[in-house]
């Protein structure tokens, strides 16, 4: 069976890239934890006795576990959102992704014969 994707819904789609981006953001933070763990310690330690140094470090690395998987979820939404918008457009003036797909429920067609009776 052939079909061709015509329309993508924008919001939902939108919606979709939103939980896809921020939860990969989610995982670059929890990837990148040790390292802005280490890069706190050493801030802390460099700064001596100024707590200024430790309460600047302590700041960003809560930013940057904040900010990241919520920059994930605003760009995702709006990357979601214009990139279902752009293919509408694109496949409004030359069609849509063609694609196939076969039901995997269903019993498997019977081979072409290749013999000939002649």
């Amino acid at each position: 069976m052939q079909f061709e994707l015509t329309r993508v819904a924008p919001l939902q789609a939108a919606n979709v890239m939103a939980l896809v981006y921020g939860l990969v953001m989610l995982a670059v933070v929890l990837i990148m934890l040790p390292f802005l763990l280490i890069f706190l310690l050493i801030g802390a330690t460099a700064g001596g006795e100024d707590p200024a140094a430790f309460l600047g470090g302590a700041i960003g690395f809560a930013v940057v576990l904040v900010a990241y998987p919520v920059m994930g979820l605003v760009f995702g939404w709006i990357g979601g959102l214009l990139g279902a918008w752009i293919y509408n457009l694109i496949a409004g003036w030359i069609g849509g992704i063609r694609y196939t797909v076969r039901d995997l429920d269903a019993p498997p067609a019977p081979a072409p014969s290749t013999s000939y009776a002649g």
